[in-house]
């Protein structure tokens, strides 16, 4: 889609008719306000006018897109004079057409605009609009937006009442709705059982009850903020349990992992577990009445929706004619018309029997525990002993083994995965007539069948296994029938077994979560950003990183991520050999900082606010540091909460009741409007440069163990600033948030000499709260005293007159007097970047700001908000440098103080590493000792065959490794290598010293005269930098001239009297020695330049009075930082 620049239409009307109580397509009213109509620019109108799905993204030229929180399929851009362009979304694709019966006529409030009556149109559902800007700038005036590089998604949007009126939506319905979801498997959760036998049956550990979750219960979740509960494992399953009394017979041994069963090997879609009821023979009656009683306490109803497989058992009895495979033609690998794919010659070496991995089929020898305790076991499974299925983990053999899905069978959507390249059997962007498949049809059937349950939405489990396709047209198929069904997918970018899209909408560089946002997904999982925590204590992860792994997920992605800290498939927060073994402490960090990046859902699992480890063995598992899903338990924390179904946790410890309470704050906060429906501010870029933000060791840049970010929302003036303390054991002082200038706009904020800020913790217990004034806040940054070790805290923004009575006040710094001195002489190495701190040298005080100018081979940045000058030099350019600084006035009419720093880049040899392959990866950083690991330092570049990165490193050896998309790996091509303490290798690099040329000029001063300097130099010169550093500040350049090996320095008419003159130079190979160091005639003061200073280190000089030796004592300290025993005696002795 490409988009003139034109002249917008300030109003646009839609005329309206109510037609037998539904909106006609021609019944909205749309008014742009003039304030966002600027000359020159085009004016997008989306609608979802048609009875069929779209598509939530707009591509518009030069890479530009526009994310909608619903799906159009009519696209119009309005231009000057009205000329209209329209797109429709038809057979997976936007695809231009003519205006023909589009009119657009003059009103009297604007225009009014009118759709044609036609098929593709029914009635207008939904619609947003944005404006397109000269500069290409999109939806500027869009308050609410996340905005990354040159994508924006816009997060609100106009439903269309049955009355004609607009009505503002949000992506889950109110434009403050934020989904807080419990997660729970019902077998864990109510299970008071406390026998927790190995391994143990139904009879021996029980299991809870859909009756578990009582009227009370439900009341208790709603009253701690949840609004969805996700009813883990209810569809029926196999398992070895038998209830043939009922009609449900055990499974085969053969096809069992743990004695209960896996909750995604279902065995019948349109049957509940047994499990779960009081009186098995009416278990879906018992599961209606659970819904029901949900709905009555506020609570939505989620279950699993497994579309990739199911049990090799399946078999359904209560929509028998709906079965799996009994159409199937067994003899073909592939049919599009076939519900699974089938073991032949062409994909598989081998033959018929299937061959299961619970029984070595050598010996006949069960070896699969949980064969051996259910017995009967015989390695086969009696419907495949001629016609074997594919796994579902996409494994196709005879031989499927222990760690494959070898007790599911993947379902057939009409995409071949052994051939990825192959057509779509499918109807898709390049395959549009294809018929739908059988497969889809069922899909849709059970949908629908637990939708007429009560059920209000599916987390879907592996969603990128199937085709975005499908779910595109599945998801409007469910919607149809209830338009808030709530989908959210469980998904993984990095699987090779994802399938794509065709939509020419999707980017070949797209992660798989935008594709199914785009079909129709609410919320899709972010396991980037909770593996990027995870590797802070189990890795060499940086806090920083967060920042840019979120960024990378797109603007669209970022905002609709689901976001967890636990579930059924990661590991448990306190389990004492996961995060760093800390405990359920560091749960706060982790949890605060990821729940409030986005307006996104968010999801805690049962057991999580109190801590529940997942410690020891429970069955089939393992000690997998998770609580089972596989047998029948129950969780010994979890149930100290429960107190026999009161929910009261009246034997919960007091850490357990403080963490509990902490959690319910946490979910009571991100109601605030800020959080549900305010745009998200990073703030770790902007201070990577900052050394007061929460550094714990003195190594550049900030970041490492604290995060920061703003949530704001201007419509209701809600603003709150997330911080994130992850160190285990240091508490963070005097730290300095600095706030970027977009972030100071987004607030509101203006300098006031009567304005404070006032900030209040909605975590904490106590509600502390912070004041200092805001003129303050703007120069120097966000003051906190003293972040606690693992802890987060949810600063509530506002602002006041006076800091409120009892606010934490801290000390005022003054801005001072804008001052501008003379910086000493700085060397970098070629190619290498140097940040350096301007208020070492300046002040810019309330009226000033450093400036820089422009240098020959060196890339020059004032980072105005950290006071730095970021200086990026090139490889090719070495040698003496002036860098021209400044401190320029704020306002009109003020003076500019000007000085300079002299820069000396060193020639160096430089390494280049070399990665081969790995075309299909989207990042790769080298990281070592060399760069303090830092994933940000110095990132490869993707070239033909490979990515390399070329860089300066110091002489010395060296363990480094290669970070791919996040996966931290040696280099296969380096053999030297060494054990990286974490059960894998580092390599090895040893960089040689480079060749050593002759010395740099030596200069000495032969005369000081009232008018000039006269300067030896024992080397060819090839230029020289003289200048005067006066008392009162700055710089002054002055002229120097070489002849015959003697510099010659004018200074009578230029330097004060008495002013330090410094000289520099460079010989012909490009050397820079020291300096050369006189005043402009004699000095006019004795100043301390003239004289020697001794330095001594108390505690390490002299122990002169061994009796007041005291050592700290604390094995942390390690003995070199101890106190060494020196005192003022010894140094008086020496």
């Amino acid at each position: 889609m490409t988009s003139p620049s034109k002249k917008l239409l300030h109003v646009l009307v839609l005329s309206a008719t109510l037609i037998a109580g539904s909106v006609d397509a021609r019944s909205i009213s749309i008014q742009i306000p003039s304030p966002a109509a600027p000359a020159d620019a085009a004016l997008w109108v989306a609608l979802d006018a048609g009875p069929g799905f779209g598509s939530s993204i707009l591509s518009l030229d030069d890479g530009r897109r526009i994310f909608l929180p619903f799906q159009a399929d009519v696209l119009l851009q309005i231009a000057e004079g009205g000329a209209l362009s329209v797109w429709y979304y038809t057979d997976y694709q936007w695809q231009s057409i003519g205006s023909t019966g589009f009119s657009l006529e003059s009103g009297e409030v604007g225009y009014v605009l009118t759709l044609p009556q036609e098929r593709s149109i029914d009635r207008v559902r939904a619609v947003q609009w944005f404006i397109e800007g000269a500069d290409g700038g999109l939806a500027e005036h869009h308050v609410h937006a996340q905005r990354f590089g040159r994508e924006v998604y816009l997060p609100r949007y106009y439903a269309v009442t049955t009355s004609g009126d607009l009505e503002l939506k949000g992506r889950f319905g109110h434009v403050q709705a934020k989904p807080r979801i419990y997660q729970l498997l019902p077998r864990l959760f109510g299970n008071e059982n406390e026998t927790r036998k190995v391994n143990g049956t139904l009879s021996e550990n029980g299991s809870g009850k859909f009756n578990d979750l009582s009227k009370s219960v439900l009341a208790g979740l709603r009253a701690d903020g949840y609004t969805h509960v996700w009813l883990t494992g209810v569809i029926q399953q196999a398992t070895s349990t038998d209830y043939s009394a009922v009609g449900q017979a055990a499974d085969d041994p053969d096809l069992l992992k743990g004695i209960a069963g896996s909750p995604y090997a279902i065995r019948d879609y349109f049957d509940v577990s047994p499990d779960y009821a009081e009186d098995p023979a009416k278990r879906l009656e018992e599961f209606q009445a659970l819904c029901e009683r949900m709905k009555a306490s506020g609570l939505k109803v989620l279950i699993d929706f497994v579309p990739n497989h199911v049990a090799r058992s399946y078999a359904s009895d209560i929509r028998p004619e709906l079965a799996f495979g009994v159409k199937d033609r067994t003899d073909v690998y592939f049919d599009a018309d076939n519900n699974f794919f089938y073991l032949t010659s062409e994909i598989t070496d081998g033959a018929a029997p299937l061959r299961l991995p619970t029984v070595d089929h050598n010996t006949g020898q069960i070896i699969n525990e949980t064969a051996q305790l259910v017995g009967k076991a015989d390695g086969y499974f009696p419907p495949e002993r001629v016609h074997g299925r594919v796994t579902g983990n996409n494994v196709a053999s005879w031989h499927p083994s222990n760690g494959d899905w070898y007790e599911t069978v993947k379902l057939n959507y009409g995409f071949d995965f052994l051939n990825r390249d192959r057509e779509p059997e499918y109807p898709s962007a390049i395959t549009p007539r294809k018929r739908i498949p059988d497969t889809w049809k069922k899909m849709d059937l059970i949908l629908a069948y637990w939708q007429e349950l009560g059920v209000d939405g599916f987390r879907v489990d592996m969603a990128h296994m199937v085709p975005p396709e499908f779910w595109k047209w599945v998801i409007h198929r469910a919607r149809m029938r209830n338009a808030e069904t709530f989908f959210c997918a469980e998904a993984y970018n990095d699987d090779p077994a994802k399938v794509p899209s065709r939509d020419p909408a999707l980017r070949e560089s797209d992660s798989v979560m935008v594709a199914l946002l785009d079909a129709g997904f609410d919320a899709v999982y972010d396991d980037p950003g909770y593996d990027t925590l995870e590797h802070l204590y189990t890795g060499n992860a940086w806090v920083n990183d967060l920042e840019q792994v979120q960024s990378r997920l797109g603007a669209f992605f970022f905002d609709c991520a689901l976001r967890y800290t636990e579930n059924h498939d990661e590991i448990r927060l306190t389990h004492p050999q996961t995060w760093g073994g800390l405990g359920m402490e560091v749960g706060r960090p982790v949890t605060a900082t990821l729940f409030g990046l986005s307006r996104g859902p968010v999801m805690l699992y049962h057991g999580q606010k109190v801590g529940e480890p997942g410690i020891g063995r429970e069955g089939f598992g393992g000690d997998d540091q998770r609580s089972t899903i596989f047998d029948y338990w129950s969780l010994p924390e979890l149930n100290k909460w429960w107190n026999d179904g009161a929910a009261d946790g009246a034997s919960l410890s007091e850490a357990q009741r403080s963490l509990r309470a902490w959690y319910v704050r946490l979910l009571a906060t991100l109601q605030e409007p800020a959080f549900a429906a305010g745009n998200s501010i990073q703030l770790n870029a902007a201070n990577r440069e900052n050394p007061f933000y929460g550094k714990v060791q003195d190594v550049d840049p900030s970041g490492h163990w604290f995060y920061s970010y703003l949530r704001t929302d201007p419509e209701s003036d809600s603003h709150f600033l997330v911080t994130a303390n992850f160190h285990a054991k240091a508490t963070l002082r005097h730290v300095r948030v600095r706030l970027p200038q977009h972030a100071v706009s987004a607030l509101g904020w203006e300098a006031s000499a009567d304005t404070w800020l006032v900030l209040k913790d909605r975590l904490g217990e106590s509600g502390t709260v912070v004041s200092m004034p805001i003129q303050e806040v703007l120069r120097e940054g966000l003051y906190l005293d003293k972040l606690e070790p693992l802890s987060a805290a949810y600063w509530e923004i506002s602002t006041a007159q006076a800091a409120p009575a009892g606010a934490r006040v801290p000390a005022s710094l003054p801005a001072g007097n804008a001052f501008l001195g003379a910086p000493p002489v700085m060397r970098v190495r070629a190619g290498d970047a140097l940040s350096i701190d301007l208020r070492r040298f300046g002040n810019p005080g309330e009226t000033h700001r450093f400036a820089i100018g422009e240098v020959d081979g060196v890339i020059c940045r004032v980072d105005t908000l950290n006071h730095r000058l970021m200086l990026q030099t090139n490889t090719e350019s070495t040698g003496l440098k002036r860098v021209s600084l400044q401190l320029q006035p704020k306002l009109a009419g003020g003076s500019i103080l000007e000085s300079s720093l002299p820069l000396v880049v060193e020639p160096v040899s430089k390494k280049t590493f070399y990665l081969s392959g790995l075309n299909e990866v989207t990042a790769v950083s080298v990281v070592g000792a060399f760069n303090q690991w830092n994933t940000e330092a110095s990132k490869m570049q993707k070239v033909e065959g490979g990515w390399t990165w070329t860089g300066t490193i110091e002489p010395g050896r060296y363990v480094y490794k290669y970070v791919i998309d996040g996966r931290w790996e040696a280099d296969p091509a380096n053999p030297e290598r060494e054990a990286d303490g974490y059960g894998g290798f580092n390599s090895v690099l040893n960089v040689e010293s480079g060749a050593v040329g002759l010395p740099p000029a030596t200069l000495i001063v032969e005369s000081v005269t009232a008018e000039a300097i006269e300067i030896s130099a024992d080397r060819p010169l090839r230029q020289v930098i003289a200048e005067a550093l006066p008392k009162t500040g700055g710089t002054m350049a002055l002229s120097a001239t070489v002849e015959e090996g003697r510099i010659v320095v004018a200074h009578g008419n230029t330097a004060p009297k008495g002013a330090m003159i410094r000289v520099l130079a460079e010989t012909d190979d490009g050397q820079v020695g020291l300096p050369a160091i006189t005043f402009a005639g004699s000095p006019v003061e004795d100043i301390w330049q003239d004289d020697i200073i001794y330095y001594a280190f108390t505690d390490r000089f002299y122990d002169g009075d061994p009796g007041n030796t005291q050592p700290v004592e604390d094995t942390d300290v390690l003995s070199p930082a101890n106190y060494q025993g020196g005192d003022f005696a010894g140094i008086r002795q020496k």
